[in-house]
């Protein structure tokens, strides 16, 4: 008996061509066909007989593999004629006209950078320290310590002062009442600037009011500081008062404090104890400005 054999097609049978009728319609695809069994395949099993011990290798050059398809691309519909408004060219004239597309590539153009020189002697000096100053924590807490000490020490020493007026018959002046307000409410401001300093975010990280605050607070105290010094400075020269003896010369009023040493030397203590407080303070409020100063340019930058 005779199978009977089907003819060979060149794409699959749900497959529509265009070329084709307009009373073909594409079949639908073939549905796969159901499995009778459970157990999976063992697919290729029964081929395996056939397979080589020698994994398979490429035998013919690139060159070799595609001579042969020239015969193929020779019967390919090749364009035979130049498109409109063209024209062939011989190789002077494109020698002429284009770039020369023979020629080696031109090596890479390496620009050499200059290297930064390398801070040497003072200069190098000077970087440390100003990167120390604008970026160290510690250099804020040094210098509000340093201002703690000359506060407390001058509010040690006008409470002397007040304590030895008591026992003579000079008066308290401005300068020891100055002195004993201020440097305690100083003493108070500096500790608690310290600890925050020290624990909280640098000065230049922290928001525009607390910038502000900070350093309005800070050249308020000096503003403070300064009209101390003014009033310690005049009760140093002061006729009245413990540090001027004005009993024997013509002309002078009468005074009822007379000169004392102990209270002289005291009050010119706390005249120079507050200068170098003074000084303290400026420095630190000149850091605090280039500290902020310098966050913002590393911001915007």
């Amino acid at each position: 008996m005779q199978s009977t054999m089907r003819p060979v097609q060149s794409r699959p049978p749900w497959a529509f061509s265009s070329s084709s009728g307009d009373d073909e319609t594409p079949d639908s695809p073939c549905p796969p066909p159901t499995p009778t069994r459970s157990q999976l395949a063992a697919l290729s099993r029964q081929h395996d007989r056939l397979r080589e011990a020698t994994p398979p290798t490429i035998t013919k050059t690139p060159e070799e593999n595609v001579a042969q398809w020239h015969r193929f691309i020779a019967q390919g519909p090749l364009p035979t004629r130049a498109p409109a408004g063209a024209h062939i060219v011989d190789d002077d004239w494109i020698k002429a006209n284009m770039a020369d597309l023979e020629a080696e590539p031109l090596a890479p153009m390496i620009i050499p950078t200059k290297q930064p020189e390398k801070a040497t002697g003072l200069h190098l000096v000077w970087k440390k320290t100003r990167h120390a100053l604008l970026s160290s924590i510690w250099v804020p807490f040094f210098l509000r310590l340093l201002v703690l000490s000359f506060s407390a020490t001058a509010l040690g020493l006008s409470g002397s002062i007040f304590h030895l007026t008591d026992q003579t018959t000079c008066p308290r002046g401005a300068s020891t009442w100055m002195a004993v307000i201020y440097d305690t409410i100083a003493v108070v401001y500096t500790g608690y600037v310290m600890a925050d300093e020290f624990n909280a975010s640098p000065l230049g990280l922290r928001s525009k009011g607390a910038k502000l605050s900070l350093l309005l607070l800070d050249l308020l105290f000096m503003v403070f500081n300064s009209a101390n010094i003014s009033l310690a400075f005049n009760a140093l020269n002061d006729d009245n008062w413990a540090c001027r003896d004005t009993t024997g010369a013509p002309g002078s009023p009468y005074s009822i404090c007379q000169l004392n040493h102990k209270i002289c030397d005291h009050q010119k203590a706390l005249t120079g104890t507050l200068l170098v407080a003074l000084l303290a303070w400026l420095t630190t409020f000149t850091i605090s400005i280039f500290r902020v100063i310098e966050k913002i340019d590393q911001r915007r930058s």
